[in-house]
């Protein structure tokens, strides 16, 4: 028997249905995806709780240094923009 697994070219598709459902499994740990310019394009339910946000849409298409006090953000920058 052969399986096989059709994975969309389209990112978004990747991202929301494979991706997403994976990230919210891990209760404690945050897990997030950012972009370019690193904003957070996804984000698990972990993340939303330390940053203080309910819902998905108030961090998607924000930076680390907007939801978060400047320790925090400022040490994770340098390594993210690597």
């Amino acid at each position: 028997m052969k399986w096989a697994l059709y994975v969309s070219h389209d990112p978004e598709y990747v991202l929301v249905r494979i991706l997403e459902p994976l990230l919210h499994q891990v209760p404690e740990t945050m897990y997030f995806v950012k972009d370019t310019q690193l904003q957070y394009a996804s984000v698990n339910k972990a993340l939303l709780r330390r940053s203080g946000k309910r819902y998905k849409t108030e961090v998607v298409g924000h930076t680390a240094v907007e939801l978060f006090p400047p320790p925090w953000a400022t040490i994770t920058l340098p390594r993210m923009r690597k």
